[in-house]
């Protein structure tokens, strides 16, 4: 598999997991090396064990839901990826469609992840920095600005916890 193919499949990987229900925070977390960052909504949470706290709080959050009436799709398209030697940076573009019990499906915000990926110690491709930018500064969803807040404070209080 040529280092292109592996970064796909790591973006790929990211994108499909992140959805899945129920949600599995250890692989997840595993696409990221140990002194990594996921940034959203200007918060950054840093080491892997911090990224591993946001997805176990997802994932309680996420079991008090009925699977068949809730749940997001993160669709990433357009990804332009750049290698020298062991690091890549890569740009991919996101529609993040969520289902809900009253509105059905609905664009809930579009954006785009910015990537620094760099090879481990194994010489797998993995994450060492994802960033994500919204597509306007309302945050994930304009039409309900508040979201962003909430985003704010959810990383906020597990960065407090670490």
């Amino acid at each position: 598999m040529s280092d292109y193919d592996a970064i796909r499949n790591l973006i790929a990987s990211y994108g499909q997991c992140i959805d899945s229900r129920p949600r599995a925070p250890d692989f997840i977390a595993s696409l990221y090396i140990e002194d990594c960052s996921f940034t959203d909504n200007g918060v950054t949470l840093t080491g892997r064990k911090q990224i591993r706290s946001l997805l176990d709080a997802a994932k309680t959050m996420e079991a008090q839901q009925p699977d068949e009436l809730s749940g997001n799709r993160h669709l990433q398209m357009n990804s332009v990826i750049n290698i020298d030697d062991d690091k890549a940076l890569a740009t991919t573009q996101v529609v993040v469609l969520e289902l809900g019990a009253e509105q059905g499906w609905k664009i809930r915000g579009c954006g785009m992840y910015t990537d620094n990926i760099e090879l481990d110690s194994e010489g797998e491709w993995k994450f060492k920095s994802k960033e994500v930018t919204w597509f306007t500064s309302a945050g994930p969803d304009p039409l309900n600005p508040a979201l962003g807040g909430l985003y704010k404070d959810f990383f906020n209080k597990i960065k407090s916890e670490a």
